[in-house]
């Protein structure tokens, strides 16, 4: 292993999936590549709400924001800031590094439907295994007691590249 990716969208799970990235990194003598996905705002195409401007300034907040949390960091590191729908960005990234690292909010099963869950869906989508990190790892507060299964398998799952887990 010598690329280690992590997700990150600045929350304190994925500011905890880059300590944990950091650290076996050292371990395992490789390099830190982070990504930072920005969506889009809106829920609905409504082009008299969208601001054209909003891009540029989501970029450049993102930037500021994954430049701050890569401050300090003794290791060998990248970030970079891309628009598009993450768990898309996520897998295409999935297939440059050799193991991805992502934290995950485990915000229970009728939130899950109704929004998605990047982790779930990255479980069957990556290219590589990936190390999910559940929420009570990064906060100490417990996640909710469905979400530790998500489509049967549990949140915390390593996936290999031949598809299994």
């Amino acid at each position: 292993m010598t690329r280690i990716g992590v997700g990150f969208d600045g929350r304190s799970e994925s500011r905890h999936a880059l300590d944990f990235a950091v650290a076996l990194a050292r371990g395992c003598d490789a390099t830190i590549k982070v990504r930072s996905v920005i969506g889009s705002p809106l829920t609905e195409r409504e082009d008299a709400v969208y601001d054209p401007d909003w891009l540029r300034q989501a970029r450049a907040c993102a930037t500021d924001e994954l430049a701050e949390a890569l401050r300090g960091i003794d290791a060998d590191i990248t970030g970079r800031v891309v628009a598009g729908v993450t768990v898309d960005a996520l897998a295409d990234f999935s297939a440059h590094v050799d193991l991805l690292v992502i934290g995950s909010r485990a915000w229970g099963p009728l939130r899950r439907v109704l929004v998605g869950s990047t982790a779930a869906r990255l479980t069957r989508e990556a290219h590589c295994p990936l190390l999910v990190l559940p929420r009570s790892a990064a906060t100490g507060e417990p996640a909710e007691r469905e979400a530790a299964v998500a489509d049967g398998t549990p949140v915390v799952a390593a996936r290999s590249a031949a598809g299994g887990a």
